[in-house]
């Protein structure tokens, strides 16, 4: 018996934590063979090239607890780009509030269009990746867009340091944060995983599971936006092909940080475990000097062994 109690322990602990697990496994066997990697730039380093990854994926955490899906981010990520890009010739205030405003705009259209006239997530978020790429092709005429006047004041937004940590990393941080403290403390936090674990018992508790629904594509929207706009100002330009595979990348992560795909469970520091598990690996691919794809080859197994762990677990509740 109490050997039972002891390997369902570890397989609790192992489907909770997993992703922890997997990244100080990855992080120690990276470090052995790279002892280089240990050092306070090259860490910072990683950190900053997956920031703007790692904020889409905030968003799209809302959005697979709720239920959802999100295949638009990437495109959207590139449109608010070209936004900020075409008003860098004001304050930089605005060309960053308007790549925002434009990435939650686009989110709430994907919100409204879900709940509000009732069409699958998958099939509205790909219509609006489809037609925010098409988009982006004819103003920018499928080449790089270059900024309108050199704006400093907004470059520094995503190439600045504050306290020796690139920008980028304390956007990354301070959303991370925000998105805990959201999940966790407020009401809406607690109405998206009602959501996303049964929809009719939301609606029997009171909730607006319509509001909900373009609240949480608003959110990954505005994430895109902000995203969009880091990437532009790190580039101090906007590519037509910006932001393409990030929404591969985004579900990737966060179901590698144990959320689950049917919704109404997961944590965003997993996420956040999720995000750092691709950092470690296309790291350690590059040392290795392997080609990209090996990434997604990886990746695709990782996801693979999460999913059965995550029915794994589902076993263990119901027999609990």
């Amino acid at each position: 018996m109490k050997e039972n109690k002891a390997i369902r322990t570890f397989k609790t602990l192992l489907i909770t934590q997993g992703a922890l697990f997997a990244l100080i496994i990855l992080v120690i066997v990276a470090v052995s063979l790279f002892p280089s990697l240990a050092r306070t730039r090259v860490i910072l380093d990683i950190l900053r090239g997956y920031s703007m990854i790692g904020v889409v994926a905030m968003g799209m955490t809302f959005v697979i607890i709720s239920g959802g899906i999100d295949l638009s981010v990437g495109s959207i990520a590139a449109l608010s780009g070209i936004t900020a890009a075409l008003l860098t010739d004001k304050f930089w205030l605005i060309p960053a509030l308007g790549a925002i405003a434009v990435g939650a705009l686009l989110g709430c259209v994907n919100g409204i269009v879900i709940a509000k006239l009732k069409a699958p997530p998958f099939i509205a978020t790909l219509a609006m990746m489809m037609g925010a790429r098409g988009l982006i092709l004819i103003i920018t005429g499928e080449r790089p867009l270059r900024f309108k006047a050199q704006n400093e004041a907004y470059l520094q937004i995503s190439q600045g340091n504050f306290l020796g940590i690139p920008n980028l990393v304390w956007i990354f941080a301070i959303i991370v944060v925000i998105c805990i403290v959201a999940s966790k403390w407020t009401r809406f936090g607690r109405s998206v995983y009602v959501l996303g674990g049964n929809e009719e018992a939301a609606k029997m508790m009171g909730f607006s599971t319509d509001r909900i629904k373009i609240s949480v594509y608003t959110i990954s929207g505005l994430m895109s936006g902000i995203a969009g706009m880091m990437l532009t100002s790190w580039l101090s330009s906007a590519q037509n092909t910006a932001g393409q595979g990030w929404e591969l990348t985004a579900i990737g992560a966060v179901v590698i940080g144990g959320t689950l795909l049917a919704g109404g469970r997961g944590k965003f520091s997993g996420t956040v475990y999720g995000v750092l598990i691709y950092a470690v690996i296309e790291v350690l691919l590059g040392r290795f000097s392997l080609m990209v794809w090996w990434i997604n080859i990886f990746t695709g197994c990782l996801i693979i062994g999460v999913v059965i762990l995550q029915s794994q677990s589902i076993k263990l509740k119901i027999q609990q």
